[in-house]
Formats: C-alpha cells, structure tokens, sequence
C-alpha cells in the first residue's frame, strides 16, 4: 500500500468516530461543529468520504442467497381478540387490515414486514 493510501486509510480511521459522535449527540451538525472546534466544511468531506468507504466495503460482501416464504396467518378479528395482555405500542393500518407491534418487536421483523407491505 503505497503512503498516500495509507494516509487517507488513517484519516478515515480518525474521522470515523467524530462523525458518529457527531450523529449520535442530537444536536445539529453545525452546532456540535463549533463547540468541538471542528470546521464543518471538513466534516461534511470526511462524512462522505467515511460513506463511500462503508459502501465500496458492503458492495465487496458475497450477498447470501435468501430463501422466501410465505406463511399464511390467522386473521382475528378485533372485537373477538381475547388477549387481554397485549398492548399495542404502534399499530399499521393499510386498508382494511390492522397490524399491532409492540416495542419488543425486531428491527430485522419490523424490516421484512416493511418488505413485504411494499410489494402489497
């Protein structure tokens, strides 16, 4: 690897936790800028050199074969529903059907549900 690929590995290494402390404080990114004396021209820079970096990474992956399959489910009526326990947190309504999730829901089942009411 020659020195200015390695450089440039090393700044993104050094850049790639500011910009994640950045994102996560919830404040704006000029905000957070100035209070850590970062110039936000630079960080906007690194930021998207951080992201093509992560993309080129993820487009080298072998992509898994994903097999699909659809389950039929049992649709209860709401008036007949005889779980007493179960409170809702976020409930999707798309027509005439009504989907009910908690918060204990899965990112990756809340994802594949998404999915599939797209091609719905």
């Amino acid at each position: 690897m020659d020195a200015q690929k390695s450089t440039h590995k090393y700044r993104l290494s050094q850049w790639a936790p500011i910009i994640h402390a950045c994102r996560t404080s919830g404040m704006s990114v000029k905000a957070w800028c100035q209070e850590n004396s970062i110039n936000e021209k630079q960080f906007f820079y690194w930021q998207r050199r951080v992201r093509e970096e992560i993309s080129s990474f993820s487009s080298e992956l072998p992509v898994a074969k994903q097999n699909t399959a659809f389950i039929p489910l049992k649709v209860l009526d709401s008036k007949t529903c005889t779980d007493k326990y179960f409170s809702p947190d976020m409930v999707l309504c798309i027509g005439s059907s009504r989907l009910e999730l908690s918060n204990q829901t899965s990112p990756e089942l809340l994802a594949n549900i998404l999915k599939v009411l797209g091609h719905v």
